[in-house]
């Protein structure tokens, strides 16, 4: 396994000739960053030239990019009772599958849509079998695309009130057949709804990527994400579940209020104690 750190856990949005040797520095093996509308560093109109200018930052201090994330498909969620807007969430994962192939990224990090969520203001709820059937609906048309480019869409529990039981993820991942999708495994998110460390048993090789981030189990609001080593994930039973299931990728800091340099350190830290073997 390797260690890997989303762009933001620095905690604000340097430009990525600061942020990359940052994250090397802080002990990262490689980078996840992410698609803003709205974003001051990449989004949808980042043109190929600035692209490649991105990857080869990042190659040069032996940083990929290994993962994109798109927080388009929140704003578009395939899940939407509006056809047209089901489809500007298919070109933004279209625009995202470019995205990743430019800057030498394999995985995608694939929020589904939602069937009700405290993310989105003024959201409309969708019933979960009903948002199920059209997420698997929006996937099952971009699963071409993603397999010809040699894609992985990497679906994640992100608390939207579907796909959040584990098993429920795994029927999801089996339904479309197909090793161009799996899931991304995030540890506090598993939290709220089940041991991660069990959750890791039941989607087993199914895991494409992993958010390593701890969480208080007692919380459903974004101050339930505390520092490293802080909250109530077992990371070491994660680890070893993980070896179980033959994971071999990333292992990667995510943090969200309290992320900063420090606390990016201290994930990474982390990170490298799982890998080894050692104890945290």
């Amino acid at each position: 396994m390797r260690a890997g750190a989303h762009y933001e856990v620095l905690g604000q949005p340097l430009p990525f000739r600061q942020g990359f040797p940052l994250l090397k520095e802080a002990g990262a093996e490689g980078v996840e960053l992410v698609i803003r509308e709205d974003g001051p560093l990449l989004t949808p109109q980042t043109p190929r030239s600035s692209l490649a200018q991105i990857r080869r930052m990042a190659e040069d201090l032996g940083l990929p990019v290994f993962s994109v994330s798109n927080a388009g498909l929140w704003a578009h969620p395939l899940t939407s009772f509006d056809g047209a807007e089901r489809q500007k969430g298919l070109d933004s994962l279209y625009r995202q599958m470019d995205i990743a192939l430019a800057l030498g990224a394999r995985i995608l990090l694939v929020i589904p849509g939602y069937a009700d969520t405290v993310f989105v203001k003024n959201a409309r709820p969708v019933d979960p079998a009903l948002a199920r059937a059209r997420a698997l609906e929006g996937l099952v048309r971009a699963l071409p695309r993603a397999l010809d480019a040699g894609l992985i869409l990497s679906v994640e529990n992100v608390w939207n009130g579907m796909l959040t039981d584990p098993a429920e993820m795994r029927d999801f991942v089996d339904a479309l057949s197909s090793p161009a999708v799996g899931t991304y495994f995030d540890t506090g998110n598993a939290l709220r709804y089940c041991r991660p460390e069990e959750a890791v048993g039941i989607l087993g090789s199914r895991i494409r990527a992993v958010h390593i981030k701890d969480a208080l189990k007692h919380r459903t609001d974004m101050d339930a994400f505390p520092p490293p080593g802080m909250g109530d994930v077992d990371f070491m039973a994660c680890a070893a579940a993980l070896r179980r299931t033959g994971y071999d990728g990333y292992l990667t800091a995510e943090l969200h209020k309290c992320a900063s340099y420090e606390n990016a350190k201290k994930a990474l830290l982390l990170i490298r104690a799982l890998i080894d073997g050692t104890q945290v």
